[in-house]
């Protein structure tokens, strides 16, 4: 290994020996399918425990047309979009049961394995990434949470997908592309943040990398990509009162966030 001038680090194994044996590509792919086949015979789990079977039930309204984010209250789990949503499309595909339940939790632990490799390839060479993939595939949580209906499959891929769309952003030089990645950073860390609300001081690292890193200009880009999500659903928080009755009474569901029917009672208009 070693550094060029951009802070990059590239690999110094020789490319005839890089080139040897199976494609990296074709290896990545063994680990992920070595993966799936030892979480569905070994560890398959579903809906198990009291917090899959809620976010079960609200995606079930949601995929019946049922889900009122009005009425959930302090039930914080309906407002975890980045589980129910999923999760309802594969009640709506597939019907409800375990399979449907764990099929894009499944899908995004996959996808983790995937992503830890691409960053691999992009922080140092492809032989780090492979045993980088290898080790996430049977890290014994990761093992866990891909078949369990739940956050804790979704939040290691977005967070994955929001560093590597950090670190694409840098890489880029046009002007679109790099727009491009930044939109994807903070639609990533929305999603982390909406699995699970503990998941807001990830942005502890973005901070530490622009002010260590001095990263400029691009560090204000940065902050806007990842503020703008929280900054949207915030302005919905705020004046949810204001939105037309046809919207926030006959179509709640299309409601970003109904929090503040717990905390502005007064002010929300109600179905008569």
């Amino acid at each position: 290994m070693k550094k060029t001038e951009s802070g990059w680090f590239e690999s110094v194994i020789p490319a005839e020996e890089e080139r040897s044996g199976l494609s990296p590509h074709v290896l990545v792919l063994l680990i992920c399918f070595l993966a799936l086949t030892v979480r569905l015979i070994l560890f398959f789990h579903g809906v198990r425990g009291s917090d899959a079977y809620v976010y079960a039930s609200h995606a079930f309204d949601l995929a019946t047309g049922r889900y009122t984010p009005l009425n959930l209250g302090g039930d914080y789990y309906g407002y975890r979009y980045t589980v129910i949503v999923p999760t309802a499309v594969a009640y709506w595909l597939f019907g409800v049961g375990d399979w449907a339940s764990v099929l894009f939790p499944l899908i995004f632990g996959m996808g983790g394995i995937l992503l830890v490799y691409r960053l691999g390839c992009v922080l140092f060479e492809e032989k780090t990434a492979l045993w980088s993939a290898a080790v996430f595939a049977i890290l014994p949580l990761s093992i866990l949470f891909s078949t369990l209906l739940g956050p804790d499959s979704f939040i290691p891929f977005f967070s994955g997908l929001a560093v590597l769309a950090l670190l694409e952003a840098e890489r880029t030089s046009g002007t679109i592309s790099r727009a491009g990645w930044l939109c994807l950073l903070g639609v990533s860390f929305y999603a982390c943040v909406s699995a699970r609300i503990v998941s807001v001081v990830f942005i502890l690292f973005f901070a530490g990398y622009a002010i260590c890193l001095k990263r400029g200009v691009f560090s204000y880009w940065m902050a806007l990509a990842l503020g703008l999500p929280l900054i949207i659903e915030g302005g919905c928080f705020i004046g949810l009162p204001a939105i037309p009755y046809t919207i926030g009474v006959r179509f709640p569901h299309l409601l970003v966030s109904s929090r503040v029917s717990v905390r502005l009672p007064s002010l929300i208009i109600r179905m008569p």
